[in-house]
């Protein structure tokens, strides 16, 4: 009995995810239904709105631990630039008019972050310049460049426990979601049972209490009967009936406590109104 709601968490929870309509679409067109103990746990964790939110809740927060992991993947940039630039000419030799500066940037830059907390990257960029200027040495000028470079903080933010704060922290918000999401689940299964139970025992009662008014009435019966050829005194007929009464009381409580089993699983597992059990 304790080992069943630790097997239903799981199927408990894909069918929060996962469970559609199924069994249950043709709940509109019945007005009674009839339910295990493993149906009435699925509707009712199916219907429950704060262990649903408890799901979305607990993906939400396993997203934060993957979004925080990518701190350390590598980043790849590229950039480009182009300009053009003109001026008139103040240097006399080449005379007037206005010259032309045409240039052009590519960078692609590969960078990782190291536990520790230190950045590596590597860069190559080209850089090329064309001018109408005279007096070039070399017109369209190219720069190629690679270049390589580390840079680690020796004081503040320094070590793996600061660069991995943030997954640290998602982690223990991930563990702390998933161990309520468990809860919820154990606690809504537990709700159930114990509903579930109530409703079998009080349905019971109710019938030991119909069977013990039939045996009082049969008693009652047979006291008459007995009253009528003598064997017994009128005033016994007394005490039969009270007895009988005491059961009818009885029944009517039984009943009672009948319907209030049924209203309490009922809104458990998110019935309609008018829907019997």
């Amino acid at each position: 009995m304790e080992k069943r709601p630790i097997k239903l968490i799981t199927l408990a929870i894909l069918a929060i995810i996962f469970l559609d309509s199924g069994i249950w679409s043709q709940e509109s067109q019945t007005k009674e239904i009839s339910l295990s103990l493993e149906d009435a746990i699925f509707r009712a964790l199916k219907h429950n709105l704060n262990l649903i939110a408890e799901v979305y809740s607990t993906e939400k927060a396993m997203e934060s631990v993957s979004l925080a992991k990518e701190i350390f993947l590598p980043s790849l940039e590229f950039s480009y630039e182009n300009s053009r630039n003109e001026r008139p000419s103040t240097w006399w030799i080449q005379g007037s008019g206005t010259y032309i500066t045409r240039t052009q940037n590519y960078e692609t830059r590969l960078a990782q972050r190291i536990p520790l907390g230190g950045t590596i990257s590597l860069a190559a960029s080209n850089y090329t310049t064309n001018t109408n200027q005279m007096f070039q040495l070399f017109n369209p000028y190219y720069d190629t460049q690679l270049r390589f470079s580390f840079v680690q903080p020796l004081l503040k933010n320094f070590g793996p426990r600061i660069s991995k704060k943030e997954i640290v922290i998602a982690r223990q918000n991930y563990a702390i979601s998933e161990a309520q999401l468990k809860s919820q689940v154990m606690e809504t299964i537990y709700q159930v049972e114990e509903a579930y139970w109530n409703l079998v025992l009080a349905r019971e009662n109710l019938k030991v209490k119909q069977q013990s008014l039939q045996l009082a009435n049969d008693q009652l019966a047979k006291t008459k009967k007995e009253i009528e050829v003598g064997q017994q005194a009128a005033i016994e007929i007394l005490n039969v009936q009270a007895a009988a009464s005491q059961r009818e009381a009885e029944i009517v409580q039984a009943e009672a406590s009948v319907r209030t089993a049924e209203d309490r699983l009922k809104v458990m597992l998110n019935l309609a109104s008018g829907t019997e059990l």
